[in-house]
């Protein structure tokens, strides 16, 4: 995500008012944009795009090999398939597996945030799930929020529509910033839609839809679509960066770890298939005439033949097989290299977990929850942004300047019911923590969970169960009103049912 190195010969992305139309591209300037995506901004989206999907290779085990056989070589090249692994995408996996938003509530007063609508409408309880995973390969990922339109239309409770939220890849939107390290929102983004034809050039106030069918580089001007935000309506989630913009993810600087695994894999098939056995020798023996006959002898040996011979002269003997434990133990080496390096314990990577207490297991993830603590907070903040960019988008100003509630994590780590209730337990009774704020972290249960066990909770307490007993005719709103005895009732200690007005005490 470089600079900009030259503006763009045109843009909308200026102050108007009501007597400022948009201007379309259709004109001398409108043309020159067409020139300057293909020219500048087009072949710096297909570097990094080629650079990218080099990273996601890696991801799914479809790296390149790690040595050149001839092409005859059947059985080595089996091999060469065999030996490549997945093992940078387990590694994002599982960070990604940690990271799931459960709420957008304000510290204040508890609630949801007023955006939070929006997320639910826009199914980003799923969504958001692809976006983290990008953001981990590849060290950013993007989304965007735009009103709706009649492609895609998303209705909220009283068929109201609501902006439409969707993750990009990076893969498929490239952004120019004025300063990568600072700047919120890009200042231009250029899209390849799902059509893989269809091209949007983003700013802060419309889209512009091109045709490149083939990515040719020549760019045929489709329409203008004026959105109207005030910003490229484009977030950016940020796995790491540093203060020269450059982001990192989980992949791509543990690449040459992750090849030394499959070559050390390599180096052990090829044993494991051509030397993993005893080969049984015997000189002296009277063999056939012709070579045909030769191998006609062999072809008539089996696994449980025995060879035999009454000539003093004959020997047998075995060449032992070759010894595959230094190729096993080079092997879980560079895996707990790689896991070392990805700060993971490398229980993850080999599954072996024998006689670990219960401390020494959470001192070999202190490094791994560091680091998704880092991913987190990254993240929520690129989340928050996004919902008050939706906010914004329909209109809704009171929950665009909501600057105070905050991102919630669902917390996924496994631990058993009875540890939790143990655990929890004695926080609120040696540290006087209230149950209810406790009730969130019991494992298993969500944001809709605690909530519906705080109305039943306040539906149960001592007072709701008085009131249901004393007075049965209120229930289901019957009988009158409760708020209307109220003052009677608390005079005289009794309610009125009737049209007599009860002796003041």
């Amino acid at each position: 995500m470089p600079d900009i190195l030259e503006p763009p010969p045109f843009a909308s992305d200026k102050l108007r008012d009501s007597n400022f139309g948009v201007e379309e591209p259709t004109t001398e300037s409108g043309t020159k944009l067409a020139e300057y995506i293909a020219d500048v901004v087009h072949p710096r989206f297909e570097q990094e795009r080629d650079r990218l999907s080099e990273i996601d290779c890696w991801t799914v085990g479809k790296q390149p090999l790690c040595q050149t056989v001839r092409q005859g070589d059947v059985e080595k090249r089996a091999l060469l398939e065999l030996s490549r692994s997945p093992w940078l995408g387990l590694a994002v996996s599982i960070y990604a597996q940690a990271m799931y938003v459960d709420g957008y509530r304000n510290p204040n007063t508890g609630e949801e945030g007023a955006a939070w609508k929006y997320w639910v409408a826009n199914n980003f309880q799923s969504r958001q799930i692809p976006i983290h995973r990008a953001m981990i390969t590849y060290g950013y990922s993007f989304a965007r929020s735009l009103p709706p339109d009649e492609e895609d239309v998303i209705l909220m409770p009283g068929a109201k529509p609501a902006p439409v939220m969707r993750g990009v890849s990076p893969k498929r939107l490239y952004a120019l910033y004025n300063d990568p390290l600072v700047d919120e929102f890009p200042r231009y983004a250029l899209e390849l839609m799902p059509d893989n034809r269809t091209w949007r050039w983003y700013d802060a106030y419309v889209y512009h839809e091109y045709e490149n069918p083939d990515n040719s580089g020549k760019f045929i001007y489709k329409r203008t679509v004026e959105h109207g935000v005030g910003v490229c309506p484009v977030v950016r989630f940020i796995n790491c960066m540093d203060l020269d913009g450059r982001c990192y993810g989980d992949v791509e600087p543990f690449i040459s770890v992750a090849a030394r695994i499959d070559k050390t894999d390599y180096d052990r098939l090829l044993v494991q298939h051509f030397n993993s056995w005893k080969i049984r020798w015997a000189t002296g023996l009277e063999q056939a005439e012709t070579d045909e006959e030769i191998e006609a002898d062999k072809r008539k040996l089996a696994q449980d033949d025995i060879l035999v011979s009454s000539d003093p002269n004959v020997e047998f003997g075995t060449l032992d097989e070759t010894n595959m434990s230094p190729f096993i133990e080079a092997h879980e080496s560079d895996v707990e290299s790689l896991a070392s390096m990805e700060q993971l314990p490398s229980h993850l990577f080999t599954g072996k977990v024998i006689n670990v207490s219960a401390e020494a297991l959470a001192a070999s993830r202190a490094q791994t929850t560091q680091k998704l603590l880092e991913k987190q907070t990254s993240a929520a903040v690129s989340h928050a942004l996004l919902l008050r960019l939706t906010a914004a988008v329909a209109g809704d100003l009171e929950a665009a300047s909501d600057f105070e509630s905050r991102i919630a994590w669902k917390d996924v780590e496994v631990r058993s019911l009875a540890q939790a209730a143990d655990a929890y337990g004695k926080v609120a009774q040696q540290l006087g923590v209230p149950k209810q704020f406790l009730w969130r972290f019991i494992p298993g249960f969500d944001a809709a969970d605690v909530k519906e066990m705080e109305q039943l909770a306040l539906a149960d307490d001592e007072l709701s169960r008085y009131l249901r007993e004393e007075f049965p005719m209120m229930q289901n709103g019957g009988g009158r009103n409760f708020v209307a005895n109220a003052e009677m009732a608390n005079r005289s200690g009794r309610p009125m049912f009737d049209s007599v007005n009860p002796p003041t005490q």
